[in-house]
């Protein structure tokens, strides 16, 4: 079984190697290796590093290097050419745990579409949160998972089947800085029809306090935002396909709004500024976004706050104190 692993580099000479060593000093599993290490215009000596490390690891190591394009057209342009069985997208700056491969190596039947990991994420402090899949039975229907899963669509703790993905024609919007984890997710798992899980910890998401998406400049700011209005706008133009009665529609109809709801406490919480909080109201009310009217699934905190977005003076009044305060 090949295991293409797709890694996107960008600025990553502080982390690409401690990545790259995790996967390759693994031993004992009977996975081929491809490493797809995709340099997008860095500024730094990440370039240099990649071709130490391809003269070390000659074999499983490919190196793309091109002008910066966005993580999301380097991706889709890696996906064109890994020749691997399975798929695994993986950032620079995390690492894989010890044994992880010939943990996953059975669990890579030709039978699954895709295959959940158990995974860590480093906080600020330094101190880990575990996340496990969803407590449901496996195999089971990308939709099924879908549904019981908690909003956390992320990219690395899946592992694609190839042929999956190309029958799909899966591939990134390539619009954005981020966020189209969620958006590629949501139509991976709404086609997939066998989703296995690994219930074990294997990828550790490691904090990283000079990632774009962790600086608050209001140029940061205003490309997340711009982020959230893309992938929201196609999740809600790929929702349409789907009959309004149909199971498909209501879970990927679930997904958006909880996602707009998130991106409003975001505007609120980072202190976007006013006449930009205005606009998206104007938007998303335009596209029938705004007011939003999802109850489902939301907690009693999460219910109050969407009361509190739909009632706009109130919420601009609140965006407007929250912007004074330092």
């Amino acid at each position: 079984m090949k295991l293409s692993i797709i890694i996107p580099c960008y600025n990553a000479e502080k982390y690409i190697e401690r990545c790259v060593n995790s996967i390759l000093n693994q031993k004992n599993h009977s996975l081929e290796l491809e490493i797809w290490l995709c340099n997008d215009g860095s500024k730094d000596q990440t370039l240099s590093i990649l071709k130490r490390l391809k003269n070390k690891y000659p074999s499983p190591i490919n190196i793309i290097d091109h002008p910066n394009q966005g993580v999301y057209k380097t991706r889709n342009k890696a996906l064109e050419l890994v020749t691997g069985d399975f798929i695994w997208l993986i950032d620079a700056d995390d690492t894989v745990e010890n044994n992880t491969l010939i943990k996953i190596e059975g669990k890579l039947s030709k039978s699954i579409d895709v295959l959940n990991l158990g995974y860590k994420v480093e906080n600020a402090n330094h101190t880990f949160s575990q996340i496990l899949p969803p407590a449901i039975r496996y195999p089971t229907s990308g939709l099924e998972f879908l549904q019981h899963n908690d909003g956390r669509l992320y990219l690395w703790c899946n592992i694609y089947r190839k042929s999956f993905i190309d029958e799909n024609r899966l591939r990134f919007l390539g619009q954005s800085m981020s966020l189209e984890d969620s958006f590629f997710n949501i139509q991976a798992f709404t086609m997939a029809k066998t989703v296995a899980a690994f219930k074990e910890i294997v990828y550790v998401y490691h904090f990283n306090e000079n990632s774009i998406s962790k600086k608050p400049s209001l140029e940061n700011r205003l490309k997340q935002g711009e982020s959230s209005v893309n992938v929201q706008l196609a999740l809600q133009k790929y929702r349409d396909n789907f009959d309004k009665d149909s199971k498909i529609y209501q879970v990927i109809d679930t997904k958006l709004k909880h996602s707009v709801l998130g991106f409003f406490f975001s505007l609120l919480k980072e202190k976007y500024p006013i006449d930009y909080t205005k606009k998206i109201i104007k938007l998303y009310k335009q596209k029938s976004l705004y007011p939003i009217s999802i109850d489902t699934n939301l907690n009693l905190k999460a219910k109050a706050f969407r009361i509190l977005v739909n009632s706009k003076q109130i919420f601009l009044l609140l965006t407007q104190i929250n912007l004074m305060r330092k």
